[in-house]
């Protein structure tokens, strides 16, 4: 049997829609559902899906995140892991970067904490407590003056 013209005037998502609302609202759908195999054929395929519930192709996910983590840490790693060997100069240069930067910074620090002990450490044996030096000298280039210093 092929179809009328009124058969195949209806599409699926009009059924979906007219499904969802309850199968009311609209009359002229109402009168040709009525004298539509096809379209009852399909309402009817829509209520038994309906009563037998979703059917999902994979299973539910869990409710923990932890186990919704599980998974995506080693992806991220392979993910990561594709792109260093892909890009394989720039991650030698990245890493050489980090490395001098974090070397550089090491030594700076290190640097400073020496001369401040030493520093520390000629002050005590000196045995003062006030240091005056010309302006402008190292290593305590400095602004701060005394009024009236020139007079002592």
């Amino acid at each position: 049997m092929t179809p009328t013209t009124a058969e195949s005037d209806v599409s699926t998502i009009a059924l979906d829609v007219y499904w969802a609302s309850g199968r009311s609202g609209d009359a002229a759908l109402e009168s040709h559902v009525a004298g539509c195999d096809r379209c009852r054929a399909y309402l009817a395929s829509l209520d038994s899906l309906a009563e037998s519930g979703p059917v999902l192709p994979f299973p539910a996910p869990s409710k923990s995140k932890a186990t919704r983590r599980q998974w995506a840490v080693p992806v991220i790693g392979a993910l990561a892991l594709a792109s260093l060997r892909r890009h394989g100069a720039r991650t030698g240069l990245a890493i050489i970067g980090v490395a001098v930067a974090a070397a550089l910074l090491l030594d700076m620090v290190m640097l400073g904490t020496g001369m401040r002990e030493s520093f520390r450490r000629f002050l005590l044996v000196q045995g003062f407590d006030l240091r005056i030096a010309p302006k402008g000298t190292l290593p305590m280039d400095t602004e701060a003056t005394i009024g009236g210093a020139s007079g002592m």
